[in-house]
């Protein structure tokens, strides 16, 4: 307990006491207690009448003291925030700024829902210049409208989470020959012009790309921008490769699924620009923007991160690019009063080193949107649910802790919200980072492990009931 603490809950039961004590001796000729009527033992206004002032501060100074030690065995460059309720209880270099990781997502996801609405929805158009008689004479055009969970079946398949949040391209496929195409004398082209063609950020490593931490970004994505991929996630070849144009390989995908539906495609598939004069065929819809946010925030996918940035930039009218988006994040938390002082965004998956937040903004964006939010609700379960499914198995947490993951070489975090076993609403901001060469290891992980035990304590105080009336 803080010296402040002690002092306060000292004064409070030294003022109710000399208050009591003032009131019996002004009373002390008062007639006695009339028989039957058994004498309060407890004066009326001794701190015992209000053990909530007493239990609250001894729970928060026992929690604050616990997080005091674990937060010792974090590395030099780390912050963390506890709130109760909203409010703030522990902050240690909460406005220290520090990469985040993926917690990044949690601002992106408040500027997209802020921006775009979650009914909104992004949608792939096919477009032709004529049909008639079911001739398409000249191309048919694909054109990308920054859906980036526009997926085969084969690729939903491959998934290990299950349903899998997506836009079907077979269902885009039977909307095409709905609308009476049989031969297209042309190609089918591919049009991602929406957004810009900047696969990748400048400041991430080369190996992302090989890696596929992220496929190629583009407004026309088809299976992530992968062009092979394990059938099942129970078997591990082939290995995820990305492929060289994300438009084109769209295209061909569509080409593929038309031929297998008895529609002639005469070129071979490429990329390029609608004409404007080209009318609409068919139109697919991806789901609503806040169930692309939380399949965002569960399986902390960086492409759909990146590409919803992009549309943040269309959407404001600043074009579709990363930088463009990344300032409308910016601008969205600034005008909601958040603290962004220290706030440095390359990207809007919190793949860039150079990214960086504080434990104060992310803290504040939790406490805004709340655990019933969309926000809330896309959030990772222990031990249940995305990239937590696997974390904090066989512990009290199951089911309880709700949090954003981030993890690069130099950086991890965990960020969210914990109904605790007795009943309190906390949320949390944990962010841990080594400088190069150094990697996080296993011993900072488990100290987020530890630090869902600790807060799962609270509120360790006396029994209200306890220090009640008697």
């Amino acid at each position: 307990m803080s010296r402040w603490t002690v002092s306060v809950v000292a004064a409070l039961i030294v003022t109710v006491a000399s208050a009591s004590v003032a009131v019996q001796a002004e009373h002390a000729s008062a007639a006695p207690t009339p028989r039957g009527i058994e004498a309060p033992t407890t004066p009326v206004l001794s701190a015992r009448r209000v053990p909530e002032l007493v239990a609250a501060p001894v729970a928060d100074a026992r929690l604050v003291s616990r997080l005091n030690d674990l937060f010792g065995q974090a590395p030099p460059d780390s912050c963390l925030t506890v709130a109760v309720n909203g409010r703030v209880v522990f902050s240690r270099n909460d406005t220290v700024p520090l990469t985040p990781a993926s917690v990044e997502k949690l601002e992106t996801a408040v500027a997209v829902l802020s921006k775009l609405g979650g009914d909104a929805v992004l949608s792939t158009v096919v477009k032709a210049e004529s049909v008639e008689d079911g001739d398409v004479d000249g191309d048919l055009w694909l054109v990308g409208g920054g859906d980036p969970l526009l997926m085969t079946d084969p690729y939903v398949q491959h998934f290990k989470h299950q349903p899998v949040t997506h836009t079907s391209l077979e269902a885009l496929a039977d909307q095409v020959v709905a609308a009476g195409v049989r031969h297209v004398h042309g190609s089918i082209v591919g049009d991602e012009s929406r957004y810009d063609t900047q696969r990748y950020v400048p400041q991430w490593p080369a190996r992302f790309a090989t890696s596929v931490e992220i496929g190629p970004m583009s407004a026309l994505m088809v299976n992530g921008g992968l062009a092979t991929f394990p059938p099942t996630p129970e078997v591990r070849v082939p290995e995820e490769t990305p492929v060289d144009d994300a438009a084109t390989a769209a295209a061909d995908q569509l080409t593929l699924l038309l031929a297998a539906r008895g529609v002639t495609v005469d070129g071979a598939a490429r990329s390029g620009t609608a004409p404007g004069d080209a009318r609409q065929v068919a139109e697919i819809d991806s789901q609503p923007i806040d169930q692309i946010v939380e399949e965002m925030l569960r399986e902390s996918d960086n492409l759909t991160a990146e590409l919803l940035t992009k549309e943040l930039g269309v959407h404001e009218g600043r074009g579709g690019t990363t930088a463009a988006g990344v300032s409308v994040i910016h601008d969205v938390l600034a005008g909601r009063n958040l603290p962004v002082d220290g706030m440095t965004d390359i990207d809007g998956s919190g793949l860039a080193a150079e990214d960086h937040t504080t434990c104060s903004l992310v803290q504040a964006v939790l406490d805004a949107e709340g655990p019933s939010s969309t926000i809330g609700a896309g959030l990772p379960v222990a031990g249940q649910t995305g990239t937590l499914d696997v974390r904090f198995l066989g512990t009290p947490l199951v089911g309880r802790l709700h949090a954003k993951t981030g993890t690069l070489n130099q950086a991890t975090a965990l960020a969210g919200f914990l109904q605790t076993a007795r009943g309190a609403q906390l949320s949390f901001a944990f962010v841990m980072n080594v400088p190069a060469p150094q990697k996080i290891t296993s011993d900072d992980v488990d100290l987020e492990e530890a630090l869902g035990a600790v807060l799962d304590t609270y509120p360790d105080a006396p029994d209200i009931t306890a220090l009640g009336p008697r």
